[in-house]
């Protein structure tokens, strides 16, 4: 069972840990932090959605959206 939709990493770790899930999807999260599986480790905050840019929006700019979040400077 994956289970998605509104989750934070301690949602996700309840989930698991009490048999509720077997692994959590964070699409949306994903989406707007391309570096998500390294920030919770470092304790750093996720970047902010902008769900208006989520999803191809005809007439919309292609550069703004899924290639422009920032990701960590290593």
């Amino acid at each position: 069972m994956i289970a998605n939709d509104t989750m934070d990493a301690d949602d996700g770790r309840r989930f698991i840990d009490n048999g509720s899930a077997d692994a959590i999807a964070f699409g949306r999260d994903y989406i707007a932090t391309p570096d998500l599986a390294e920030r919770p480790s470092r304790g750093l905050a996720l970047n902010e959605q902008d769900s208006s840019t989520f999803y191809g929006t005809p007439g919309a700019d292609p550069a703004i959206g899924y290639v422009d979040y920032p990701a960590l400077v290593h």
